[in-house]
């Protein structure tokens, strides 16, 4: 999918104008190949759960009361506080992909600009200045991107990690399966 996202911006750019073309930036157009093709394709893959998880979650519920009867409703209602908190910090790292994303397109047009200006750098002797501010730039990035790394991992160790020990053995089954689609790639789960 992700060939083919990229074929089609390839054509897109091979019909615009000059004048469009120079309205574009090279970082704009590095994003849009390698980070948005990426999430799209990270959205294909998961599009077809916002209808097998709520018919999941409809069937785990029938299993669970046959079992467990008010139980249940524990587990939902625990569920149901995990999701609107992974929302709240969805929307905590929705900001900070966005502020990633413009601090790279920043970063890489300020790299092609030195890079196609290198004669008048070098002659004016100012390759320490370009250096500081590239490297600024560079070091907003990196932080942003720790946290991006951290904070996920943070959250679903906490979640997850401690939903063994918070419910009785018999609501664990279903809240796990009731996770509603974290990223379990992150997630420590205890045994």
């Amino acid at each position: 999918m992700r060939v083919a996202y990229s074929g089609l911006i390839y054509r897109k750019l091979l019909r615009l104008s000059s004048d469009s073309m120079n309205k574009i930036s090279p970082g704009k157009i590095t994003n849009l190949l390698s980070n948005d093709a990426s999430q799209i394709e990270l959205v294909l893959q998961f599009i077809n759960n916002l209808w097998i998880a709520p018919l999941e979650i409809i069937i785990v519920i029938i299993i669970f009361w046959q079992f467990v009867k008010y139980i249940a409703f524990i587990a939902v209602g625990y569920t149901l506080l995990l999701l609107f908190i992974q929302l709240g910090f969805g929307r905590v790292f929705l900001h900070l992909r966005g502020k990633i994303m413009q601090v790279t397109d920043e970063r890489i047009k300020m790299m092609s600009e030195t890079i196609q200006s290198m004669s008048i750098v070098k002659m004016y002797c100012w390759e320490s200045a370009f250096a500081k501010k590239i490297l600024s730039v560079r070091s907003e990035s990196e932080r942003d991107n720790r946290l991006m790394s951290i904070c996920p991992t943070d959250l679903f160790t906490q979640l997850y990690g401690t939903k063994g020990e918070a419910l009785p053995e018999p609501a664990k089954v279903p809240t796990k399966g009731l996770g509603l689609q974290c990223n379990l790639k992150r997630a420590t789960w205890k045994k």
